[in-house]
């Protein structure tokens, strides 16, 4: 009889519970008491983008690098995002393996239109909106060659913001403030343009501007390292004089950006090309995230290494840190 009783009572709790008719005001009441006391809160992330704030919880804790791609707009900034996390689904990325995302739904978003089920007649990233001034997407990495932990923040910001502020230093100020954190700033310069005789040179001109511009703001910071991109290089190797067309833009940007810095790095990528008979996706991605990750000393020509006999005990535990040795 006892058993029966026990079963009843057994079977009518777990009705309550599958028509969610338990009376659990009690137990909730204590439940919030408890959360609003305790010290270890949480609050789960949409994982579309981040924001200024989550950007610095997440530098607090582990190694992170902050990225600022700049160019006009369709020059390929999301392209190269995407498509460098795209990578990761597939194979590790030189010595990086993908260790997660805080972002992912923001990266599924943006790389929906390169795959096939988008319908789409040819691979390309959905632009960002010019109100997303202040957004960021992450990627979490792991370092197999020496079993560390790496962040990459990317600044997603749109063409449109960027043309919109060029000569525009106050507005630059203060819409770009997060700039100053870069440890990366990353000129686009659209090579399908590039090789174009039309728009070739007025291509170059716009990322000059716009960096210059950067710069007379203030928010490039003396630690930061100015790459320049030349995206689409697919497109761009089918011009006949490909190479000298890069020569001479290396040469107009150095002699235009000497003041900003003395050693420009520069890259070629095809993040996204339109066929894969002669390069692959990714092209040149793998390249650019190793350097990321190198040790620098800084390459702006403002600051200088002294001589170490000539530091401070707390500049030498600076270079230390950065990995600059006494010799």
């Amino acid at each position: 009889m006892m058993d029966t009783v026990e079963k009843t009572e057994r079977q009518d709790t777990l009705d309550d519970i599958l028509n969610d008719e338990i009376d659990t005001e009690v137990e909730q009441e204590k439940g919030e008491q408890d959360f609003l006391v305790s010290q270890d809160m949480y609050q789960i992330s949409s994982g579309e983008v981040l924001n200024s704030e989550d950007f610095y919880n997440i530098a607090a804790k582990e190694s992170t690098k902050l990225l600022l791609f700049l160019g006009p707009v369709a020059s390929g900034k999301t392209t190269m995002e995407t498509s460098l996390y795209q990578l990761f689904q597939i194979n590790p990325v030189g010595n990086y393996y993908f260790a997660g995302s805080a972002t992912l739904q923001g990266f599924e978003q943006r790389a929906f239109y390169t795959r096939i089920k988008s319908k789409g007649s040819f691979p390309e990233t959905q632009r960002t909106s010019i109100d997303d001034n202040a957004s960021f997407l992450h990627l979490r990495l792991w370092d197999q060659s020496n079993d560390m932990i790496n962040n990459l923040i990317l600044a997603d910001i749109s063409g449109e913001a960027f043309t919109t502020y060029i000569g525009k230093v106050d507005s630059v100020k203060e819409k770009f403030y997060f700039a100053e954190r870069a440890d990366f700033i990353i000129g686009i310069i659209d090579g399908e343009k590039l090789s174009n005789k039309k728009t070739k040179k007025s291509v170059v001109n716009e990322i000059i501007l716009l960096l210059r511009t950067f710069l007379d703001a203030g928010v490039i910071s003396d630690h930061c390292v100015l790459q320049i991109v030349f995206s689409k290089f697919d497109l761009l190797r089918k011009t006949d004089n490909y190479e000298e067309v890069i020569e001479k833009a290396k040469n107009q940007i150095n002699t235009q950006l000497s003041q900003l810095a003395t050693d420009i790095e520069y890259f070629c990528v095809a993040a996204m090309p339109d066929t894969t008979e002669e390069i692959q996706v990714g092209y040149g991605l793998d390249e650019l995230l190793q350097s990321w990750w190198k040790k620098y000393v800084y390459i702006n020509s403002t600051r200088e290494i002294e001589p170490f006999d000539n530091l401070s005990e707390y500049d030498r535990l600076f270079y230390k840190y950065n990995g600059v040795k006494n010799e």
